[in-house]
């Protein structure tokens, strides 16, 4: 099944003030995305969808889409929880640090310094704790040899291990940079 969707004719970033109630009033909302410093609902349709709805979140909002800044730090990580838990995430992260929240997504996108690693233990605990994972994205190469890209295998890891011996028996493609080694 394929479904297509038209291209919007309009776009609207919103500054919003909670990103949950947000979640609420936006019909199919393009994002909502928080960061250190607020909250944003990305819009995108006809100008009467996007016009009505800007009117029903109620924030000061600007044409177009307004992106926030990549994350940069030493290390990048991507925390993926149950879409409900991320404000659990979002509060475990301890003051201000760099990140971006996808609501209704469950990731959140955060930057560290090398001298994080505890920090990054006790969010990878909380994370898979929940049910979700902490996945390093962006690090120095001889960080890896401290701290796991992955963390705990998933339960599926055995799927993926056939997947493997299937399409790359030789393991010519990243060997051993999967989870779990593979």
């Amino acid at each position: 099944c394929l479904k297509l969707w038209p291209q919007p004719s309009t776009y609207k970033t919103v500054m919003v003030e909670s990103s949950e109630a947000a979640l609420e009033v936006a019909f199919r909302p393009l994002a909502i995305l928080e960061t250190e410093d607020g909250a944003w609902c990305y819009l995108g349709g006809t100008p009467q969808e996007v016009a009505g709805q800007s009117d029903a979140l109620g924030g000061h909002s600007v044409e177009g889409l307004e992106w926030p800044d990549p994350i940069l730090g030493d290390i990048v990580v991507s925390i993926r929880v149950p879409p409900s838990d991320l404000r659990t995430v979002i509060e475990g992260l301890g003051g201000r640090r760099p990140y971006v929240a996808q609501f209704g997504v469950g990731e959140t996108t955060v930057g560290f310094n090398i001298g994080d690693i505890d920090l990054l233990v006790d969010l990878r605990t909380s994370a898979e704790g929940l049910g979700g994972a902490l996945v390093v994205t962006e690090a120095p190469v001889d960080f890896y040899d401290e701290f796991d890209p992955w963390g705990t295998p998933p339960q599926t890891l055995r799927i993926q291990q056939r997947l493997i011996a299937g399409f790359d028996p030789g393991r010519i493609v990243n060997p051993g940079r999967l989870p779990g080694g593979i």
